[in-house]
């Protein structure tokens, strides 16, 4: 795609919604950042206020996870959003189009005005409406979002390829304010610049580590000695631009340091683009890089599908000596955000974000023990296997 659009999703069954329309999503470019209540979203959105181009809300969830009647006429998110819209707005100088999808519509507009809700889109998409009106919806929603003039959004979509990496099964969202330092050079140091592409650099390498492309033996500081692991396991498969690339960007290792030569060199003006080669390096290493990681990704699912199975790392291991077959266990695949489980019988169970793993892959078997926490949510307690049923 041309463009990349991050998304705030909040609904309390946002994770069965992706289920459905992830795929739908992604192929418009849309990146979702999904969560289950308002007060949280709200915090992320102010949290990333240059990072964020569109906002979808349920009219019946929480504000902040607390159990919500589904009769009657309360509405705590949707009311929470409607109260911090205009200032989110305001304070971060984006338009910020707010779309509400929902299966009370009609109850919705029963009580509430016009007027109350003019801080939404004016149509109210329903739940469970044709796969069509659908698209033309998320159609729509990328059109409405192309109209944003802030200067943070066309850098982004300048480099929409750069962003696509930022999303939780790559290098994390976090990383795009890093790849915003970078572009936008202007308003920022060198040190801070400089810095940005060896954190960059650094999180791809970390990526192969955790996906087990390369092992995992070294500091993540180590860039150097990462690189020729990488170097040595692939040997005559890697392009070969790719080791080189590599290595120029962490010529921003001693760039970002006071003192060195380099730095030294670029402040006099001796190496008058290096800013430019460093930029233009990224710019053709990541796209390359994400496929290659997909392409490993395929590999490896093929691998497991055919019969070889993923060993759990020693965290997942069962923690107590009962054998894991006579343990009360349950079956399910990860979900497509990976931090939950759709079990065999339907039913979703969360994972604790602190428990998974960027590497994981949505569709993968795992083997679970489960729970209900103190809302009564299904929650996952224990993972005993990864990658088997």
């Amino acid at each position: 795609m041309e463009h990349c659009y991050n998304v705030v999703w909040a609904d309390d069954d946002v994770q069965s919604l992706l289920e459905d329309y992830n795929s739908l999503f992604e192929r418009n470019g849309i990146n979702i950042i999904p969560f289950e209540s308002a007060k949280p979203a709200i915090d992320y959105i102010r949290a990333n206020y240059n990072l964020i181009d569109g906002i979808i809300v349920d009219a019946k969830f929480s504000r902040d996870g607390e159990a919500v009647q589904e009769e009657g006429r309360s509405f705590p998110g949707l009311s929470m959003f409607m109260q911090e819209l205009n200032s989110l707005r305001n304070e971060a100088n984006m338009p910020y189009p707010c779309w509400i999808f929902t299966g009370y519509g009609d109850l919705l507009r029963d009580k509430y005005d016009s007027d109350d809700l003019s801080g939404f889109e004016d149509e109210i998409i329903r739940k469970g409406a044709n796969f069509e009106i659908i698209k033309e919806w998320v159609s729509s929603m990328c059109e409405k979002i192309a109209l944003t003039q802030s200067k943070e959004f066309k850098l982004r979509q300048e480099n929409s390829k750069l962003f696509e990496l930022c999303t939780e099964t790559y290098l994390g969202r976090s990383m795009s304010q890093t790849l915003l330092n970078i572009l936008d050079c202007e308003s920022k140091n060198e040190q801070i610049i400089f810095t940005s592409f060896r954190d960059v650099l650094e999180e791809m390498l970390d990526l192969l580590v955790r996906d087990g492309i390369i092992d995992n033996l070294t500091a993540k500081t180590a860039i150097n000695e990462r690189i020729s692991k990488l170097e040595k396991a692939y040997k005559d498969r890697l392009p070969q631009y790719v080791v080189p690339s590599l290595k120029l960007l962490l010529v921003s290792s001693p760039l970002s340091h006071p003192g060195t030569q380099e730095k030294e060199d670029v402040q006099n003006g001796v190496v008058p683009f290096m800013y430019e080669t460093l930029l233009i390096t990224l710019k053709n290493i990541v796209p390359w890089f994400k496929s290659f990681i997909d392409t490993e990704r395929m590999i490896k699912a093929s691998k497991d599908i055919s019969g070889e199975t993923v060993t759990p790392s020693s965290e997942h291991q069962v923690s107590d000596t009962t054998p894991i077959d006579s343990r009360p266990s349950e079956s399910g695949v990860l979900t497509v955000s990976f931090w939950s489980v759709r079990l065999d019988n339907g039913q979703y169970a969360r994972i604790d974000k602190n428990k998974a793993q960027r590497s994981w892959k949505p569709g993968t078997p795992v083997k679970v023990i489960t729970t209900k926490d103190d809302k009564g949510k299904l929650v996952v307690k224990e993972i005993i296997g990864i990658g088997k049923k």
